[in-house]
């Protein structure tokens, strides 16, 4: 195990004396004290939680069995016809021991981040009245890798869980048809080594949106998320119906800054700006003069209509559909 941390330094792992240091997220790090078997550790768990120690104890069950596994793959390999004479002496590699366990770690981490985050948006998007569908698959490759029947089924079990893990983010958005899906592929022994992200989305409105492939920062992934909602957003508007006469309609005149423009029957230009975070839901509306057409807002003047929907606000709020009624009067 000592071998193998040395190894990952280059992800982040440490060794001290017989102490192992692997990080697993900016708040979480797992520590591995190679202590004697009858040392009294009572002391230590006194200050711990019961989910922690729930955790501790299936963190070194789990090494105990990755390294019989270890064990068993190098008796078999050791057991085999040697190639033939070569000047170098065929490597040994290191035990995977370290690196499954940092692997679902550090996935089941990235998990509960982005679900996190995703809630939040939903909780914003749910206080303008907005109904959206989101799910996730966790480790959907566990389920899918079928064992090998070349080697002993307590083997192959084990080496499903050696394979890069793999869990599913979905949603289905306001517009028809619209929806994104989000992969999340961590591999702790092929390259490329860590955690990254895979981006697919479905916008009708705006077909011509495509999302980059192996995002590696979370951060990137959650401004991609909140970014397709607020185009989707901004498309809802401007294919929701007026009735009656006078009502403006609005265009999605710049999707990727959320503005939409609109023109009623008296002629007057107006603009819409669409903002949206895990936060918060804002949408102003400003007037355009006839000198600067659908250039730029009016700077001395303020907008005629403004709302932010925060999941938190007591008493009742109005619905966007509500809103933009109100704002596409004259």
């Amino acid at each position: 195990m000592m071998r193998e941390a040395r190894i990952l330094g280059n992800q982040g792992v440490t060794t001290r004396q017989n102490l192992v240091k692997v990080p697993v997220s900016e708040e979480q790090e797992l520590l591995l004290d190679l202590v004697d078997w009858d040392q009294d550790h009572a002391s230590e768990e006194a200050g711990s939680s019961s989910e922690q120690n729930a955790l501790a104890d299936a963190i070194s069950h789990s090494i105990r069995i990755l390294l019989t596994f270890a064990h068993r793959q190098n008796l078999r390999r050791r057991t085999q016809p040697p190639p033939p004479l070569a000047p170098k002496r065929r490597p040994t590699p290191e035990y995977q021991i370290l690196r499954p366990v940092m692997a679902y770690l550090q996935h089941k981490s990235h998990i509960q981040s982005l679900e996190t985050y995703i809630a939040k948006l939903r909780r914003v998007l749910e206080a303008a009245g907005i109904k959206c569908d989101f799910s996730a698959t966790q480790f959907s490759s566990v389920g899918v890798l079928q064992p090998s029947h070349l080697v002993p089924k307590v083997e192959s079990l084990v080496g499903v869980f050696l394979a890069p893990f793999e869990s599913t983010f979905s949603g289905t958005l306001i517009t028809p048809q619209s929806s994104f899906r989000v992969r999340i592929r961590t591999n702790s022994t092929i390259p490329p080594v860590g955690t990254f992200y895979d981006i697919s989305v479905n916008l009708p409105q705006f077909p011509e949106v495509q999302p980059l492939n192996r995002v590696g920062l979370q951060e990137e992934v959650a401004q991609a998320i909140t970014h397709f909602v607020m185009l989707d957003v901004a498309a809802a508007i401007s294919l929701q119906k007026q009735e009656g006469s006078g009502k403006a309609s609005w265009e999605v005149a710049y999707p990727h800054h959320g503005e939409l423009l609109a023109v009623d029957t008296a002629g007057q230009s107006r603009k819409m700006k669409v903002s949206l975070s895990h936060e918060e839901l804002n949408i102003q509306t400003y007037s355009l003069s006839r000198a600067e057409g659908f250039a730029h807002p009016v700077a001395a003047k303020s907008a005629l209509l403004s709302y932010t929907w925060k999941p938190d606000t007591p008493g009742p709020q109005p619905s966007l559909a509500d809103f933009i009624a109100q704002a596409s009067q004259k």
